[in-house]
């Protein structure tokens, strides 16, 4: 088995970040339909070994109603004639090409894994269990591994979208337990209470061992991204401790 532990998008200069770390989850393609010429500036630069995933475009997951959409780069216009059929997983035309540009950046990255990233208005009603399993069924044919992170859900109806190998739910060990199947994938965000996220937590000693062991336990290939205030030095400190954990 591997760790791989890195952050939600990088948080030094990219030089120095893959000195330090093995993976990182790009959160510019959430935003942004990004350029091919990007993407492949990012893998060129990178070393040969270096892990990207590659979190999906918020048309894929998100409705209009997201604040998230200041940040997108698509003409209002087109947006407001296609408004219906986007987010949510829905197994909708522009859906599917928005996933379809998705999946040639991470072509490009070489990545194995696509995280898709539910927001917290996505509930596990019938219809949209019912869409998600549809639009995944479709998708995961092409063999790419995706993450999905769904926020207040029981574990019950998360496993209702793990239709096949292919498919791991995140969780951050210390507040959900992820539901992994080929790979484990952590999103650390700070502390989670009540379903509000402390972005500002830095992780403890104690915690960050806990994950550790954990991730030691599946015996599987694990991904750890820290996505807090503190993800720089919660990360390394992490990258300390599994060191310490291996040489016991």
């Amino acid at each position: 088995m591997e760790i791989l532990v890195g952050c939600c998008g990088f948080c030094m200069a990219k030089i120095k970040y893959y000195q330090h770390f093995e993976t990182v989850e790009i959160q510019k393609t959430f935003y942004q339909l990004i350029d091919e010429k990007l993407a492949k500036k990012w893998r060129k630069e990178a070393p040969e070994n270096f892990e990207f995933t590659v979190k999906a475009f918020q048309g894929i997951t998100h409705t209009l109603k997201s604040p998230t959409w200041k940040k997108c780069n698509l003409d209002k216009e087109y947006l407001s004639k296609i408004k219906d059929g986007i987010g949510y997983l829905r197994p909708a035309k522009h859906v599917f090409e928005f996933w379809d540009k998705t999946l040639k950046i991470a072509k490009i990255l070489k990545s194995k894994i696509v995280v898709i990233q539910l927001p917290k208005s996505f509930k596990p009603t019938e219809e949209n269990i019912k869409n998600a399993k549809d639009f995944l069924n479709s998708v995961t044919k092409r063999k790419v591994t995706i993450a999905i992170e769904l926020r207040g859900w029981d574990n019950r109806d998360k496993e209702k979208l793990m239709i096949n190998k292919n498919i791991t739910i995140i969780g951050d060990v210390i507040s959900e337990i992820p539901i992994p199947q080929k790979i484990v994938y952590l999103r650390l965000h700070g502390q989670n209470r009540n379903g509000k996220i402390n972005y500002k937590y830095e992780y403890s000693n104690k915690e960050l061992k806990e994950i550790v062991e954990y991730l030691i336990n599946t015996k599987l290939d694990s991904y750890v991204m820290f996505n807090n205030i503190f993800m720089k030095r919660d990360a390394i400190k992490f990258k300390n401790i599994i060191q310490k954990v291996y040489q016991r």
